[in-house]
């Protein structure tokens, strides 16, 4: 039983410090009303049976009481679903910029244990959302062994053709993405893989391409070309072409294939010059490693970055890229209306022929 402020207390004398069933005291005091009974009494009802009856004061304060109660625990379940609601809110938020991080060449003399440890723990470093690998050292069957990460699903392409053991190029995805399997490039015959991501209402092409470091197979221009004709596109990969141009100290036969590509007005680089690769027997470096868009998402790219810090035992240094495809394409939705109609009637011909320059050069 509860007095007035909310204190418990006994119903018959008014102390706190026994039970009612164990309270001796002859002098009653009610907790509610300050009358000389006690805040329950025994009385007979009209059926000749013995029911408990209570003075209105505590009739009110138990129905007060109960009310708080309800109060407590209404209030209680509001504030659950609005901490549901703000961390749904902070979960939207956060995925506002969905990062891309493109592991190029994650490569080692041969594949062991240790180097998977060293891989999964690159991946949980940096919470990648996209991981691009080329020269996975595996076939079908082992790289869906050796890459079983629990977040990602994994698109693998072995080099059926060839006994080189440094074919194989992947490319993992967060399985908060649904994507799907594109064959759109299959027949330049290239060691790759295509997947297509929607974000919002636009898709977006993911191609991982390794180009081999056999002299006589040089960089195929034709998958640039086709991609020039694209839309939303982001192509990467260890393209194997060293460029003066591009930062490093040397040049190979692929140069020339990087010059046509720098005169594609819709593929874009998105390297600097950082060196993407260290040779382990004459410590030389070089830009062998690239990453480029389309012009339509060039600006959802935030920064890049080589990491040669996370290197993982590698020749190649992975590439990181932070990219931001929900501001931009809505940026790219609403520029332009169709269903706005321009009435050229009320334009001010005037006003807009002083403001053109007197002589056209």
């Amino acid at each position: 039983m509860f007095n007035c402020n909310f204190k418990s207390t006994r119903g018959k004398c008014n102390s706190p410090d026994h039970f009612d069933k164990d309270c001796t005291s002859e002098f009653k005091k009610c907790v509610n009303c300050d009358q000389n009974h006690s805040s329950c009494e025994k009385k007979s009802s009209k059926s000749g049976k013995n029911e408990e009856y209570s003075c209105r004061s505590y009739r009110q304060v138990v129905s007060n009481n109960s009310l708080v109660e309800n109060f407590n625990n209404k209030f209680y379940e509001f504030s659950k679903k609005i901490d549901e609601k703000l961390a749904n809110f902070e979960k939207k938020l956060s995925n506002q910029e969905e990062k891309i991080i493109i592991a190029l060449n994650s490569k080692v003399n041969e594949i062991n244990r240790n180097k998977f440890t060293e891989f999964s723990i690159f991946l949980s470093k940096f919470n990648s959302d996209l991981v691009s690998i080329n020269e996975t050292k595996c076939n079908d069957v082992t790289a869906f062994q050796n890459f079983n990460f629990q977040e990602y699903n994994i698109v693998h392409k072995e080099r059926k053709s060839s006994r080189n053991a440094s074919s194989g190029v992947a490319i993992l995805i967060k399985k908060k993405f649904s994507f799907e399997l594109i064959s759109d490039y299959d027949y330049l015959d290239l060691e790759l893989v295509c997947i297509k991501i929607k974000f919002l209402k636009e898709d977006v092409n993911i191609i991982i391409y390794y180009n081999p470091t056999d002299p006589k197979k040089l960089l195929n221009f034709n998958i640039f070309k086709k991609l020039n004709d694209e839309k939303n596109f982001i192509i990467c990969g260890d393209f194997n072409a060293k460029s003066l141009s591009f930062g490093s100290f040397k040049e190979n036969k692929n140069r020339e294939i990087l010059d046509l590509i720098l005169q594609l007005n819709n593929v874009i680089f998105l390297n600097n010059e950082d060196s993407t690769h260290k040779s382990f027997s004459s410590d030389d470096e070089s830009i062998l490693d690239y990453i480029l868009c389309s012009s339509s998402i060039y600006n959802n790219f935030k920064h890049f970055k080589v990491l040669k810090v996370d290197s993982m035992s590698s020749d190649h240094y992975p590439l990181l890229v932070n990219c931001d495809f929900y501001k931009i394409l809505n940026e790219e939705k609403n520029c332009f209306d169709p269903e706005i109609n321009l009435n050229f009637k009320k334009a001010d011909w005037k006003k807009y022929s002083n403001s053109l320059p007197k002589t056209v050069p």
